[in-house]
């Protein structure tokens, strides 16, 4: 299997990639009914966008990832 892996073009893509609106997160979590403390998964979490703005609203996230870049 050829190509380029995420690895490799992880902080171009973090660099690029346009936010998420801060309203879906809040709406996620309002659908979800997650409690302040509750927990919630983020698969295939790339550069930690998403999980960074889960954690910033309370609840305890898990990340997954098939790469090795999880942090900023």
């Amino acid at each position: 299997m050829g190509g380029v892996s995420f690895d490799e073009v992880a902080e171009l893509y973090d660099a690029v990639r346009p936010a998420y609106p801060e309203q879906l997160f809040d709406d996620l979590l309002a659908i979800a009914a997650t409690p302040d403390r509750g927990r919630v998964i983020d698969v295939g979490a790339g550069t930690g966008q998403a999980t960074e703005q889960l954690a910033r609203r309370g609840p305890a996230v898990t990340l997954t990832v098939r790469s090795t870049v999880t942090e900023k």
